[in-house]
C-alpha cells in the first residue's frame, strides 16, 4: 500500500485516503484480491461503498493504471456497487486496476497478471543412452510468466499399472536413471498454471529401443601396415553383443571417405604416403528406427616413407609400448635410442620386415613419460614422444553427507593420474527399491550432489572412471544409508538469558523438531575450552571465570546417525561479571633495591608484578600498601616521584594498578621492615602478599653483575663476597627507566640454585638494550635485595676499534715494553675475552700475543735496545670475532744495567778500599793500646802565655801552686803539651839552621802561671775552658777554639807527632801534622793534609788539621776548625787559663818549664822501642822546617788573632802583666 501511495503522489494526485484491504476503515472495498487472468477470458471486479453516507455507485469509476479509463466495461449492479467486466488479450500490459471515489480517493487497487492458456508440450525427443537410461525432453511453449508454470512427468511400462516419477525432472525433461528392456513406455506430462490452478495432461507411448544411442567405441587404435599405404583400425567390442553398425570416416586435408562395418576392426587402404590422416568411428543400433549414432571416437596417424609410427604414442603403465621404424634405405642398420642417445635394450628390438624395425618394450613405471625415443640413424621423422598414464583405479576416501535430511552429497578422491585432464568421472544412483539409475543433480570428477532426498532406505551409487584417450572405463558401485551421515540444520535464535560472574544460561530454537537431536555447546575463552552435550533447548554453563569474554556456540547433531556430522554452529559472545581478585600481587624475596644509607636513613625500591591475569576477576584499579616493623605498623613515606601518583590515606598508601615500582622514603637503615601489598578491583580486594626488607648489613648483595646477549638468550653472571651461603639466587629483569631508576613494565624473575653463579634467560626482543638485569641472594637471614647489572653485552657484535687513549706503552723493564690498557666493559660491542697485542720493530720483525681480558697489562720482553717498536692492540670477543687494530703507539726499550768493565772497576775499588780499611783499623787498635798502657798521674805546672803584639815580651805572672792531674804518660814532651823538633828527621837542615831554630824556640818559651790556674793537660777527661799556652813559630795551629785540651789523646815531645782535641795525632817539625775535620790546607806551603780533605795545598811536606776549611794564601800559617782564615805577619798568643792580672818575673817561667822538662825526660827510657822510628820522622820533619826557615816548636792548640777578622778574638781577656799590656787567653 505504501508503494501505491508513492505511485499516486508521483502521478501528481492528491490522495486523501487509501483503504485497507479488509475495508474496516474504508469508504469501500475492491474485490476479489490480486488476479491472474488468462488471455481470451474476462476480468471481473466489484467496487462497493461501505456506507450510503459516502455516496452512491455513481460516484465510483475504474481505471487501468492511473489514466486509462474503463467506462465502456463498467456498469452499476446495485446502488452501492460498480462492476468491471474487461476482456483480456495478449496486448493488455500488466498494470493495476483502480477503483476511485471522486477524483481524490482510491477505494482499492488490484494487480492483474496476464498469462496464456495452457497448451501441450511440443518437440518430443526420446533417447535411450546405451541401453542404460532414458531421457525424454520437450518444449513447453510460450508463457508470459514461466515461473507460474510447472511441469510434472510420470511414466510406466506397458505391463505396469502404477506410475513412476522421473529420477530427475524439470519443466523440459525427464530422466530415468535405470532402464530395463520391457517394451513400450508410457509417459504423462502434466502442465499446471500454479497461479490460476489450471492443469493440462499429455500422455504418449514410445518404444525406447527405437531411440537408442550406443556408447562410443573405446580403445581405438591405428597401426600402419608394412606397405605404408594401409592402416589397420581396431576398437573394443560392444559389451552387450548387440547388432551394431560402425561407420569409419577417413579424411585428410584433401580427401574424405566413409566405410561401414559390423566388425570391431577395419583395414583402410589406398592411402597416400607422407600424409596426415584422421580416422573417426561411430556406432549405431541397426534395428532402431529413430536411433542416434554414438559419440565419435578419433585417432590420427601420419604415413611416411621414412619414420616412426604411431604418432604421439599413449601407453598405460603395465602394458607394452610398440613403435615401428620404417627405413627408406634397407641397407641402413637401425636401432632405437632415447634421451641423450641412450641405447634401448636390444632384446626389445626386432626386424618385422626388410625395412621395418619394431620396438616392443614393457612399460612398468613412469620413467619414460614425456621421453623422446628415436630410430637411428636419425632422420626427419624418426622420433616420437611417449605419453604414459597410470591404469584406472577405484576412487578412495568416500564421504557421504545428508544435509538436514534434504539433499545428499557424495565426494571422493580420484587417486593419482599423470594426466588428470584425460580422466572423466560419471556418477549415477538409485534407491534400494528402484531398478533404474538416476543422474546426479550436479556432478564433477570428485563429487555428486542430489538436490532432493526422500527417506527410502539405502542408496546405491555407481562411479565410473574413464580414460578419454584410450576410451577405457572402470566402475565402482557402493551402497550406503544416508541417515548414518546426516548433518542437521543450524539451531535458531540462540540467546543469553542470564549472565553472572560465574554462570551463563543459554537458550535456542530448533527447526527440525520432528528429528531426534542432541546439542553440543562449546564454551571458549582466550585460555579455556569446554564442551557439554544436552538434548534440551536450554542449558546453564557454570564454573566460569569472572570478567572473562566467552564465545558460546551451539550445534545440533542426529542422535541416531552412526557417522553423523554436527550442524553448522551458531555463536553468541558475552563477558561474565567481575569478582574480587583471587591472587595477591606477585612479589618474591629479593624484589627490592636498597639505596645508599645517608644519616641512618635510606630509600627502598619495591618491584611489584601484577597477579596472574586469570586471577584478576575484573579490571584491577589499585594497589594498597602498608608498612610494618616488628612491633608496630608504620606510616608509609613515598619519594617525591611517587607522591603525585598515589593517595595517602593514613597508614595505607593507594597506588594505581599500573604501578610497577614503589619508591619508599625515609626508612631506618637499622630496622627490619615488612611491606604488605594487596590488589583491588570494583568488586573487592585480593589477599595480601608480604615482602621482608632486612636491616642494613644483614645480607650482602651480589657484586659485579653483568649480562651478555647472543641473539636468542641472555646469560647473567655475578660474584659474591658474602660469607653467608645462599640457598638460591633470584635473577630479575625488566625494562629499566634510566631517569627514575624504575621498572617500566612488570618485573620478571627466575630462581637458580645457590651453587650457581650464572643463569640463562631466553630473549629475542629487539629492545633487549632497554632490559636491565639484577640478582639477589636469598639466605637463611633473608634476601639481599637486587644488585643491578652495569651493562648488557652483545656476544655476536664485532668489538670496536680501541681508542689510542685506552692503552699506553712504557719503556720498562730493561729490554722490554709494558703495555697497559683500560677495557670498557660496557661498550655493548661484544663480550671481550681476549686482548691481542702486536708489536713490530723498525726492521719489520713482528710478533703478537693474546692476553686474557681479565688482565690489564702485559710485558713484551726480549726486545733490542734503542730499537723503535710500534705497538697495536685489538679486542677479540668470546666467539672469536676480532675487531680492528688500534692506531699504533711507539716505544723504545732501554737498558739501565752497568757495563761489564765498569762493574769490574767498582769491584776492584771496593777491594782496594777494604785493604785500606783493614790497615787503618789495625793502626788505630795499636795506637789505642799504647795510650792505655802509657796513662798515669802527672803533676803539671800552670803556664802563662805571653801575647806578642809587636814582638815584646810581657812580664811573668806571679807563681801559682802545683796541680796534680791524671794524664797520659809523656814521651819527652815539653810543658803545655809542647813538642819540639828542630829537624824533620830527614837531615834536611844544616847544623847551623838547626841551632838557629833552637834559639828561636827557646826565646818563645812561655812563663809559668800561678799553680792555681794550671789546668789538666793531656788528660783523657774534659777540662775547664782554659788551656796552657803554646809556643808559636811562623806557623801556629789552633784547633776547635770552643774545645778543651782534655780532648787530646797524646802528645810526644821531641817526637814526630802531637795529638790535640778531636785530633788523633800531629807531628811537629815532622812530615805530618794531623787535625780532625780539616778540608783543605792553604797554598804556598808544601803540603797540609787534613781529614775529609780531598787534596792538600802545595809547598810544604804535610800538615793535617781537623775542622779546617781553608788556609790563607801567601802565608805560612795553617787553617783551623771554626777559623775561616788566619792573619798574616803576626804572632799572637791568646790565654784564658792565666787571668791573674799580676805581673810575674819571666825567670819564673823558665824555672817552671825546666822543672817540667826534667820530669818528662825521666820517662824516655820507657819509649826505647819507638825511638828509632820517631827519630827518623823527626829528622824528616826538621828538615822540612829548616827549608821553611822556621824554628822548632811544640804544636799545642793555640788561637791566632787576625786584625782582618775581629770575630776571631773569642774569649779574649786582659791577661797577666804590667798595666798597659794586654793578655789574651782563650780555650785550648
Amino acid at each position: 500500500m505504501d508503494t501505491l501511495v508513492v505511485l499516486l503522489m508521483t502521478w501528481g494526485l492528491s490522495v486523501a485516503h487509501i483503504c485497507d484491504p479488509d475495508c474496516a476503515q474504508c469508504k469501500g472495498c475492491l474485490l476479489p484480491g490480486d488476479l491472474s487472468v488468462l488471455v481470451g477470458r474476462n476480468l471481473t471486479l466489484n467496487c462497493t461503498l461501505v456506507d450510503s453516507d459516502n455516496g452512491s455507485s455513481s460516484d465510483l469509476f475504474f481505471t487501468w493504471g492511473h489514466q486509462t479509463g474503463l467506462s465502456g466495461y463498467q456498469h452499476v449492479i446495485s446502488e452501492d456497487t460498480l462492476q468491471l467486466v474487461l476482456p483480456v488479450n495478449e496486448t493488455l500490459a500488466e498494470a493495476a486496476v483502480f477503483c476511485w471515489h471522486g477524483n481524490d480517493t482510491v477505494i482499492g487497487s488490484k494487480n492483474v497478471t496476464v498469462e496464456y492458456p495452457l497448451h501441450n508440450v511440443t518437440g518430443l525427443r526420446v533417447l535411450l543412452d546405451d541401453w542404460s537410461n532414458v531421457t525424454v525432453s520437450w518444449d513447453t511453449g510460450l508463457y508470459l510468466h514461466p515461473r507460474d508454470i510447472s511441469v510434472t512427468t510420470a511414466w510406466r511400462a506397458a505391463s505396469e499399472g502404477g506410475w513412476h516419477n522421473c529420477s530427475v525432472s524439470n519443466t523440459t525433461s525427464c530422466f530415468i536413471a535405470s532402464y530395463t528392456p520391457t517394451g513400450n513406455l508410457t509417459f504423462n506430462i502434466t502442465v499446471t498454471n500454479t497461479r490460476v490452478g489450471d492443469s493440462l495432461s499429455m500422455p504418449f507411448t514410445v518404444d525406447p529401443e527405437d531411440y537408442v544411442k550406443p556408447a562410443a567405441v573405446t580403445s581405438l587404435d591405428a597401426e600402419v601396415l608394412f606397405s605404408r599405404r594401409q592402416v589397420e583400425l581396431r576398437w573394443k567390442p560392444e559389451a552387450g553383443n548387440r547388432s551394431l553398425t560402425f561407420t569409419i570416416v577417413t579424411r585428410n586435408s584433401t580427401f574424405r571417405s566413409s566405410n561401414m562395418t559390423t566388425q570391431n576392426k577395419m583395414d583402410v587402404s589406398d592411402l597416400q604416403s607422407n600424409s596426415h590422416y584422421t580416422f573417426t568411428v561411430t556406432a549405431e543400433y541397426h534395428p532402431a528406427q529413430d536411433g542416434y549414432p554414438s559419440d565419435p571416437t578419433t585417432v590420427d596417424i601420419i604415413l611416411s616413407e621414412d619414420g616412426v609410427q604411431p604418432d604421439d604414442p599413449y601407453v598405460i603403465i603395465g602394458s607394452n609400448l610398440t613403435l615401428n621404424c620404417t627405413l627408406a634405405d634397407t641397407s641402413e642398420e637401425a636401432y632405437f635410442t632415447y634421451g641423450n642417445d641412450k641405447l634401448l635394450p636390444k632384446e626389445y628390438q626386432r626386424l618385422i620386415a626388410d625395412n621395418v624395425l619394431q620396438l616392443h618394450m614393457p612399460i612398468s613405471n613412469t620413467s619414460f613419460d614425456g621421453v623422446t625415443m628415436m630410430c637411428n640413424p636419425m632422420g626427419e621423422n624418426r622420433r616420437q614422444t611417449i605419453v604414459l598414464e597410470n591404469p584406472l583405479q577405484n576412487v578412495t576416501d568416500l564421504k557421504i553427507l545428508l544435509n538436514d535430511w534434504n539433499n545428499v552429497t557424495v565426494s571422493w578422491d580420484t587417486g593419482g593420474y599423470l594426466h588428470p585432464w584425460d580422466i572423466s568421472m560419471t556418477t549415477v544412483w538409485r534407491a534400494a527399491s528402484e531398478e533404474g539409475w538416476h543422474n546426479c543433480s550436479v556432478s564433477n570428477t570428485t563429487s555428486c550432489f542430489n538436490a532432493s532426498y526422500t527417506p527410502t532406505g539405502n542408496l546405491t551409487f555407481n562411479i565410473t572412471v574413464t580414460n578419454k584417450k584410450v576410451k577405457d572405463s572402470l566402475s565402482m558401485p557402493f551402497t550406503v544409508d544416508p541417515e548414518d551421515y546426516v548433518r542437521p540444520a543450524p539451531v535458531m535464535a540462540l540467546e543469553l538469558i542470564s549472565v553472572t560472574s560465574r554462570d551463563v544460561t543459554l537458550k535456542w530454537g530448533n527447526n527440525t523438531n520432528r528429528r531426534n537431536l542432541t546439542f553440543t555447546v562449546i564454551t571458549r575463552s582466550a585460555t579455556s575450552n569446554m564442551t557439554v552435550t544436552t538434548s534440551e533447548n536450554q542449558i546453564t554453563i557454570s564454573d566460569l571465570r569472572p570478567n572473562t569474554k566467552y564465545d558460546f556456540s551451539v550445534s545440533a547433531m542426529s542422535a541416531t546417525a552412526r557417522h553423523g556430522y554436527p550442524g553448522e554452529p551458531r555463536t553468541v559472545s558475552n563477558s561474565t561479571g567481575e569478582d574480587a581478585p583471587e591472587a595477591a600481587p606477585n612479589v618474591t624475596e629479593g624484589s627490592f633495591l636498597a639505596h645508599d644509607c645517608i644519616d641512618g636513613k635510606r630509600n627502598i625500591s619495591v618491584f611489584i608484578k601484577a597477579p596472574p591475569k586469570e586471577s584478576h576477576n575484573g579490571i584491577l584499579t589499585n594497589y594498597k600498601i602498608r608498612l610494618f616493623t616488628n612491633t608496630m605498623e608504620k606510616a608509609v613515606v613515598l619519594t617525591s616521584y611517587m607522591m603525585p601518583l598515589c593517595n595517602n590515606t593514613g597508614m595505607v598508601i593507594v597506588c594505581p594498578a599500573t604501578t610497577t615500582t614503589l619508591l619508599l622514603d625515609d626508612l631506618n637503615c637499622n630496622v627490619d621492615y615488612v611491606i604488605s601489598i594487596s590488589a583491588s578491583n570494583a568488586a573487592g580486594t585480593s589477599p595480601t602478599s608480604s615482602l621482608r626488607i632486612p636491616k642494613l648489613g644483614d645480607v650482602q648483595p651480589p657484586t659485579d653483575v653483568i649480562s651478555a646477549w647472543n641473539g636468542t638468550e641472555v646469560t647473567v653472571y655475578w660474584t659474591s663476597t658474602s660469607p653467608d651461603q645462599p640457598y638460591n639466587w633470584t635473577v630479575f629483569w625488566c625494562q629499566w627507566g634510566s631517569t627514575n631508576k624504575t621498572c617500566q613494565n612488570d618485573i620478571q624473575w627466575k630462581t637458580v640454585n645457590g651453587t650457581q653463579r650464572s643463569a640463562r634467560i631466553p630473549m629475542k626482543s629487539k629492545d633487549r638494550a632497554l632490559i636491565r638485569f639484577g640478582v639477589s641472594m636469598e639466605t637463611a637471614k633473608g634476601s639481599s635485595g637486587l644488585s643491578i647489572s652495569r651493562c648488557n653485552y652483545n656476544y655476536s657484535d664485532v668489538p670496536a676499534k680501541p681508542d689510542k687513549t685506552s692503552f699506553d706503552v712504557e719503556s720498562k723493564p730493561d729490554l722490554a715494553l709494558t703495555v697497559s690498557w683500560k677495557l670498557d666493559r660496557c661498550s655493548g660491542q661484544g663480550f671481550i675475552s681476549v686482548i691481542s697485542i702486536e708489536h713490530c720493530s723498525e726492521n719489520s720483525a713482528c710478533g703478537s700475543v693474546n692476553i686474557s681480558s681479565e688482565k690489564d697489562s702485559h710485558v713484551i720482553g726480549n726486545l733490542k735496545k734503542d730499537f723503535n717498536y710500534t705497538v697495536k692492540m685489538r679486542q677479540i670477543s668470546h666467539t672469536g670475532r676480532g675487531g680492528p687494530y688500534s692506531d699504533p703507539k711507539f716505544g723504545v726499550p732501554i737498558d739501565s744495567r752497568l757495563a761489564a768493565g765498569f762493574i769490574i772497576l767498582i769491584v776492584f775499588a771496593c777491594f782496594l778500599g777494604l785493604i785500606v780499611f783493614v790497615y787503618i783499623s789495625s793502626r788505630c787498635c795499636r795506637s789505642l793500646y799504647k795510650k792505655w798502657k802509657a796513662s798515669e798521674d802527672i803533676t803539671m805546672p800552670e803556664l802563662c802565655e805571653r801575647h806578642y803584639d809587636d814582638g815584646a815580651t810581657t812580664k811573668n805572672p806571679p807563681s801559682a801552686p802545683e796541680k796534680t792531674v791524671s794524664a797520659p804518660r809523656p814521651k819527652e814532651v815539653p810543658p803545655a803539651n809542647h813538642r819540639q823538633s828542630f829537624d824533620s828527621g830527614r837531615g834536611s837542615l844544616t847544623p847551623e839552621a838547626a841551632a838557629r831554630n833552637a834559639q828561636q824556640y827557646n826565646a818563645m818559651l812561655p812563663t809559668p802561671c800561678p799553680r792555681s790556674k794550671f789546668n789538666r793537660l793531656n788528660s783523657r777527661e774534659s777540662v775547664p775552658p782554659e788551656s796552657p799556652p803554646a809556643t808559636v813559630n811562623e806557623q801556629t795551629t789552633v784547633v776547635d777554639v770552643e774545645q778543651t785540651i782534655g780532648s787530646n789523646q797524646q802528645s810526644g815531645e821531641g817526637s814526630k807527632h802531637t795529638t790535640v782535641a778531636d785530633v788523633e795525632q800531629s807531628g811537629e817539625g815532622s812530615k805530618h801534622t794531623t787535625v780532625a775535620d780539616v778540608e783543605q790546607s792553604g797554598e804556598g806551603s808544601k803540603h797540609t793534609t787534613v781529614a775529609d780533605v780531598e787534596q792538600s795545598g802545595e809547598g810544604s811536606k804535610h800538615t793535617t788539621v781537623a775542622d779546617v776549611e781553608q788556609s790563607g794564601e801567601g802565608s805560612k800559617h795553617t787553617t783551623v776548625a771554626d777559623v775561616e782564615q788566619s792573619g798574616e805577619g803576626s804572632r799572637v798568643w791568646d790565654e784564658s787559663w792565666c787571668d791573674t792580672g799580676d805581673e810575674t818575673n819571666s825567670a819564673y817561667d823558665s824555672d817552671v818549664l825546666s822543672a817540667y822538662v826534667a820530669v818528662v825526660q825521666t820517662d824516655e827510657e820507657d819509649l826505647n822501642e819507638e825511638e828509632e822510628e820517631e827519630k827518623t820522622e823527626e829528622e824528616e820533619l826538621q828538615s822540612d822546617r829548616n827549608e821553611m826557615g822556621l824554628k822548632s816548636l811544640s804544636p799545642p792548640p793555640a788561637v791566632f788573632t787576625n786584625p782582618s777578622f775581629p770575630s776571631l778574638h773569642v774569649g779574649l781577656k786582659q791577661g797577666c802583666g804590667d798595666p798597659g799590656n794586654e793578655y789574651y787567653c782563650t780555650k785550648l
